[in-house]
C-alpha cells in the first residue's frame, strides 16, 4: 500500500503515533509535527519540562514520499553519527539537526541506527547515553517499520 498523497501519510502516523505533537491539533490537512520517539511520564522533571538529557524526535510529512526528522535536545554524539548526517546532508538549525526521508534513502535509517548502537559498544563520557542510545536507535526503527509500511 503505497501512499499516494500527504494527508494519507499524515493519516498512518496520526494513527502510528496517537496524533500531532500537539494533541490539541485533529485536522489531518494541517502541517504540524508528529512526536515519533518514546518519551513518558517519567522523562519530565518537576516543572513538566523534558530533561536536557532527552534526544526528542519529530516528523513532519512535506509530501507523499517525503518526511523531515528533526533530532533535539540531548542528541548523542560520536564520529559515526557525525559522518553520517553529514551524507545525508543533514542541516543544523536553531531547533536541531534536521534531514529528509524520502523511499530512496529510507534503507540509509539502518546504517544510522547502527551508528547510533555503535556508541555504547566502546566507551562513552556522556553517562546519560547508557539510557538514551537504546531509545534513540529503537525509536528509529519504530519509524522505519511505519515508513516502510506507507511506502510499500
Amino acid at each position: 500500500m503505497s501512499v499516494q498523497t500527504a494527508e494519507e501519510l499524515k493519516a498512518i502516523f496520526f494513527d502510528a503515533y496517537d496524533g500531532f505533537a500537539d494533541k490539541r491539533l485533529k485536522d489531518i490537512s494541517r502541517d504540524a509535527p508528529f512526536i515519533v520517539d518514546d518519551r513518558n511520564k517519567s522523562d519530565f522533571d518537576a516543572r513538566g519540562q523534558l530533561f536536557m538529557w532527552f534526544c526528542q524526535m519529530f516528523v513532519t510529512v512535506e509530501a507523499s514520499h517525503r518526511v523531515r526528522l528533526s533530532l533535539r535536545g540531548g542528541v548523542p554524539k560520536s564520529a559515526g553519527v557525525t559522518a553520517w548526517l553529514r551524507e545525508q546532508r543533514a542541516e543544523q538549525t536553531n531547533f536541531g539537526t534536521e534531514f529528509v526521508i524520502t523511499p530512496e534513502n529510507l534503507k540509509a535509517l539502518d546504517d544510522l541506527i547502527i551508528r547510533f548502537a555503535d556508541i555504547t559498544k566502546k566507551r562513552y563520557d556522556t553517562k546519560a547515553y547508557k539510557f538514551v542510545v537504546p531509545r534513540v536507535y529503537k525509536s528509529l526503527g519504530v519509524l522505519k517499520k511505519v515508513l516502510e509500511a506507507a511506502w510499500a
